[in-house]
């Protein structure tokens, strides 16, 4: 995979695949401007979250995900309409003619991550670090044993990002297919056999841990930060 810039950040290529950052503990007017693109379905689920910090970050990974689809599409942001696949994948709903936009996003803690590309599933995954972490949630994680062995016997230091990676990995693979991460796990596929798809480690800020799958083949990745 190579990177590569153009003067248009959202003018996406078919050989392209643009990653987004974003934070998302936005001043109280941003949060204002980003409500107001959201659908009644997007509000009731942000009141139903219990704390207001999480309902904050919800309004925001929403809200930017709708800009993001605006720069992509032309659609304002209030207009934007989403479905769903088989699988429950997101999909964009009434796309422009001709314009076959695929994207996947998550989030987690104060980060979210977004990918976009031409007729090509992708999957992403972002995990925040958690001071709390410990042995037991490797234990818990329903990894294959083998590997939360492997896991246990790598230095403290780095036990948590060994422990991320490993499972955004897996994630964002299941994101892609479609699959589902039951089919990973445990008695599961080990993803370094899943033919025809490959991932794409995404940059390591302030402890978060992310990685992109997309088709196997030659991608050029952007990844790029939105908004300050």
């Amino acid at each position: 995979m190579s990177n590569r810039e153009d003067d248009d950040p959202f003018a996406l290529a078919p050989d392209d695949i643009h990653v987004w950052l974003s934070w998302l503990d936005v001043p109280r007017e941003r949060i204002k401007d980003l409500t107001a693109y959201l659908s009644p379905d997007e509000l009731d689920r942000a009141d139903r979250l219990r704390f207001e910090a999480d309902r904050r970050r919800f309004v925001a990974a929403r809200g930017i995900l709708r800009e993001l689809c605006c720069n992509h599409t032309g659609t304002p942001p209030e207009q934007i309409r989403f479905t769903a696949d088989d699988h429950g994948k997101p999909r964009l709903a009434d796309l422009p003619p001709g314009l076959d936009l695929c994207f996947n996003v998550s989030h987690s803690g104060a980060a979210a991550a977004y990918a976009f590309a031409l007729g090509a599933e992708v999957g992403i995954d972002i995990e925040a670090p958690r001071p709390d972490f410990d042995d037991a949630q490797i234990e818990a994680s329903l990894l294959p044993p083998d590997l939360i062995a492997r896991l246990l016997d790598a230095p403290k230091s780095i036990r948590q990002e060994a422990f991320l990676e490993e499972w955004t990995a897996r994630e964002a693979l299941a994101k892609a297919t479609g699959l589902g991460m039951a089919h990973y796990l445990a008695g599961g596929v080990d993803p370094a056999d899943e033919v025809g798809w490959q991932s794409w480690d995404l940059p390591k800020v302030r402890g978060y841990v992310g990685t992109l799958v997309m088709p196997a083949g030659k991608w050029y990745v952007s990844c790029r930060q939105w908004g300050a």
